[in-house]
């Protein structure tokens, strides 16, 4: 199996992880990323095996830039002292003191690796920390040091890391020279990331300003940015990790200073961000679950219960350090209304460990001095036990110390809301625009802001869907009595329709029965009107040959018995009435050429076997039969046009906030089988801006109303306003 086979699986696990993620939020997502790789191990294939220097560039760099980007400077800048107390002295301590515990109770394991250990379980995770306290109030300065910590004590866990490794390596240590090497490393990444960072700005900010659209180029610059910083730092002897947080921080200055001047590019970035952090996050778990079976089962039972019971006691005594330097004020962290106590349990219990510690462990080389690292496995089930524990105590404690969230409205009160907020602007679009196709086309799209979970009654779907099928025949019968259709036309319609039923009609076999049922209705129908017609002839049958010969003296006998339409049916019959010979009757051409006028003109209609005046050109390329298939085609997309707007004023009559999704899907069903017949509809697309600029700003006005007199509360107000500038900017991008 290729890596690149085993690539596309490791993302199809973090796929499948985030999704029961979806469905079981109160459970971390790390665990079902886990529990995904345990699965994919099970394949004997795959067999991903990343080199620990790629893993670094490729993993680690771009999450700690990430999180760089993310940060403001402003609020780091008011925090530096307890920042620096949370992110290095802390850490510094937290190492010496776990290192040697490992060390005093795994005597096997060399101080310098020791200390290593200790480097890679003791940066802390902001990602995880948000996922389990969703559904929980973290106070604001907890969650501010939580967040600053975890920016650069992974940063300084790494650098230890690092040195320890060497110090292992070289089989030398210094305190002296691991001091200087510390602050050369920390110090000297810091400044080359803030340099190329600036540098990166520099030029971002020039094509921002000499180009009006170009997502395409700076997207991967920015994606391409912490490999770039952390290849020229590492070149350099100093951190590449750190060098990349600076350059982080640089570019989280650039998006203050653009602020609204790019919001596309910024939203493109954001998104792009997101995703990448996510499925970089959830491969490093997947990764922890298709390793843990190989390294269980490559250690004995006795090995896999000591390694366990080390885990848990390096844990314990992390959560004692972080609770201790909290309680007795070494970081001077604002306690607002709570005791040191509490604010110390909360700091201490989100101490969660996750990615970059896994990260960390992962990189740690196979090979050592042209020798297998023995300790490797050991290692990475240390550091899989402390992570494991610290999401399973923070999801336990969390919830009991910390207060749950109280949204201020419910997701049904959001729904019905969002729900009243479109029916009310189509409402006030209809009422103040003609009805056109742009209306349609505004109103379709505009409803699918209710989202795809939008609850539909499929009983009241389906009647509604019935009730607009009967407007529409009764309509189709009415257009057919008033002769501005003919039969053909018809005929052809109702096939149609018939089709459209069997395949996907409301009721399936029951509307196309209904449909047949309407149409044997009709022939009957006009087989009525037939026998009608043919007992008013034979009523003047006798004097029918007076017709042919003197048509003013018919006129005369029988003009004041009926009606003018009468007479010009018996004008048009003894025309088309054959002589004893088998040939048409002629009238006289003065009668021929003046029918009699009915009481209201009637617009004369061209029969359907006229053919238009071609041109030299058109008549070598077209047809008779062609020209008839043309001009049905026509009919037929007129009778459509026709028939729907019938069903869609129909639907605009009924249509209540309460039914308003299932309108909208009988509405939708007519106007794209409408579109789909046409192949192409023209629009106006200055009118449909118009429009839709229109009906964003009837919802935003009756977002204000409602709030106004207070029925609907700020926070619900704030959350659909959201909502209408998010779809603004969607169809701004869209349309340009």
């Amino acid at each position: 199996m290729t890596i690149i086979t085993s690539a596309v699986l490791l993302l199809a696990a973090v796929v499948g992880a985030n999704i029961v993620g979806l469905l079981l939020p109160k459970v971390p997502l790390a665990l079902f990323q886990i529990a995904a790789g345990l699965i994919l191990s099970l394949d004997p294939m795959f067999n991903f095996k990343l080199d620990p220097e790629i893993f670094m560039l490729i993993i680690i760099a771009p999450l700690m830039f990430n999180d760089g980007q993310n940060q403001s400077l402003e609020k780091l800048s008011k925090n530096v002292s307890n920042m620096l107390s949370m992110a290095v002295s802390l850490v510094l301590v937290t190492i010496i003191l776990t290192g040697v515990a490992a060390h005093s109770v795994w005597s096997a394991l060399p101080l310098s690796l020791a200390f290593m250990l200790a480097a890679i379980i003791t940066p802390t995770d902001a990602v995880a920390v948000e996922s389990i306290t969703q559904n929980v109030v973290v106070p604001s300065h907890v969650h501010n040091a939580l967040e600053h910590e975890s920016l650069f004590n992974d940063a300084s866990g790494i650098v230890l890391f690092d040195l320890a490794l060497a110090s292992f390596v070289s089989g030398n240590f210094s305190l002296s020279t691991s001091v200087l090497s510390f602050l050369k490393v920390f110090l000297g990444g810091l400044i080359v990331g803030w340099i190329l960072g600036m540098l990166i700005v520099s030029l971002r900010m020039y094509l921002t300003r000499t180009h009006t659209d170009i997502s395409a180029v700076i997207i991967p610059i920015n994606v391409m940015t912490p490999l770039f910083v952390y290849w020229i730092a590492e070149r350099l002897g100093v951190s590449g990790i750190l060098a990349v947080v600076a350059a982080g921080l640089a570019h989280g200055m650039l998006r203050s200073r653009l602020q609204l001047t790019s919001t596309k590019l910024q939203i493109v970035s954001n998104t792009t961000w997101t995703i990448l952090a996510d499925i970089l996050n959830g491969f490093v778990f997947v990764l922890l679950g298709t390793t843990l079976p190989h390294v269980i089962m490559s250690l004995s039972l006795q090995e896999n219960t000591l390694l366990f019971g080390i885990g848990c006691l390096l844990y314990v005594l992390m959560f004692a350090i972080r609770y201790s330097w909290v309680r007795f004020r070494l970081v001077k962290i604002k306690e607002d209304t709570q005791s040191p106590h509490q604010t110390a349990l909360q700091v201490a219990t989100g101490g969660i460990h996750g990615t970059i510690t896994l990260a960390m462990a992962f990189s740690i080389p196979t090979v050592i001095a042209g020798h297998a690292f023995a300790f490797r496995d050991q290692i990475i089930f240390i550091a899989a036990v402390v992570i494991l524990i610290s999401l399973l105590v923070a999801t336990i404690v969390y919830p009991l110390i910390l207060a749950p969230k109280k949204q201020s409205f419910t997701d049904d009160q959001y729904k019905d809301a969002l729900n009243q907020m479109v029916y009310s602007a189509l409402e006030a679009l209809r009422q103040g625009n003609p009805a056109s196709k742009e209306i349609e086309q505004v109103s379709q799209v505009i409803t699918s802001q209710l989202g795809f979970d939008q609850h539909v009654d499929r009983k009241s779907y389906m009647q509604l869907m019935e009730k607009a099928q009967k407007v529409e025949l009764e309509t189709l019968d009415q257009l057919t009595d008033d002769g501005e259709i003919s039969e053909a036309t018809r005929r052809i319609y109702q096939q149609m329709l018939s089709r459209i039923s069997i395949k996907n009609g409301p009721g399936g076999f029951k509307g196309f029965t209904r449909l047949v049922s309407r149409q044997l209705t009709h022939r009957l129908r006009k087989r009525q009107n037939q026998r009608k017609h043919k007992k008013f002839m034979r009523k003047y049958h006798q004097n029918i040959d007076l017709l042919t010969t003197d048509i003013d003296k018919f006129k005369k006998l029988y003009g004041d018995k009926m009606s003018p339409e009468a007479m010009n049916k018996l004008l048009k019959y003894a025309q088309q009435r054959p002589d004893r010979h088998g040939r048409l009757t002629q009238l006289p051409s003065s009668s021929a050429d003046r029918p009699v006028e009915p009481s209201a003109p009637a617009t004369p209609t061209a029969p359907h076997d006229a053919q238009p005046a071609l041109t030299p050109d058109k008549a070598q390329h077209t047809s008779p039969f062609h020209d008839r298939v043309h001009q049905q085609r026509k009919e037929i997309m007129t009778l459509m046009d026709l028939l729907t707007k019938a069903v869609v004023d129909y639907l605009n009559t009924i249509q209540t906030a309460d039914n308003l999704a299932e309108v909208n899907m009988v509405r939708n069903s007519y106007l794209q089988r409408t579109q789909q017949f046409r192949q192409s509809t023209e629009l106006d697309e200055d009118y449909l801006a118009t429009l839709f600029i229109q009906v964003f700003q009837a919802e935003h006005t009756f977002i204000q109303e409602r709030q106004a007199s207070q029925q609907i509360v700020p926070e619900l107000a704030n959350r659909l306003n959201e909502q209408i500038s998010t779809d603004e900017l969607v169809y701004m991008q869209n349309r340009v």
